[in-house]
């Protein structure tokens, strides 16, 4: 009874322990193939932007609008380095509906869609904290992708497809 009740403890706190692990994806790189026209390495300067304390619970309604006007454009990514580039993002591992902060901040890639939409890609020194999302052409959201897995992925795609190199913060 006592080897049954111990198996059975073992069960339940396996599932509690990893039951809430997000999942985790790649881009698509075929779709971004198809609809990104252009990609930049921008800094974003938005001082206000707030950390959630647990990413289980759905924050869509607290992500903010992306704000034009505290865009500085960094550099653009050469057309010739774009297929590269979407292989290399494709590739990196995403948490999917990671929920870590409400906006992106500080150095972003930004993906222009031909329609004016935007994916914005962003990582901030370590695994988990970050902001991979889609913004409508006047800046509302549209959809929240995730985080990256780690910093190693973002960093990657920045330092090698742009000339500056970035600190872990």
């Amino acid at each position: 009874m006592k080897r049954i009740a111990a198996l059975l403890l073992c069960i339940v706190l396996m599932l509690t322990l990893t039951a809430c692990d997000p999942g985790m994806t790649h881009l698509d790189k075929s779709e971004l193939e198809n609809k990104v026209v252009k990609v930049e390495l921008i800094h974003y300067d938005y001082p206000k932007q707030k950390q959630f304390k647990s990413w289980v619970p759905d924050h869509s309604k607290k992500l903010k609008p992306f704000e034009e006007v505290r865009v500085v454009v960094l550099e653009e990514l050469p057309s010739e380095r774009m297929s590269e580039f979407l292989d290399r993002l494709s590739e990196a591992d995403v948490l999917v509906k990671y929920w870590a902060v409400d906006s992106p901040r500080c150095f972003c890639l930004r993906l222009t869609y031909d329609d004016g939409s935007f994916l914005i890609l962003n990582c901030y020194g370590h695994s988990y904290r970050g902001y991979i999302g889609t913004y409508a052409s006047d800046g509302e959201v549209q959809d929240f992708i995730g985080s990256f897995c780690n910093w190693d992925d973002f960093q990657d795609l920045v330092e090698n497809f742009f000339s500056i190199k970035l600190d872990s913060e």
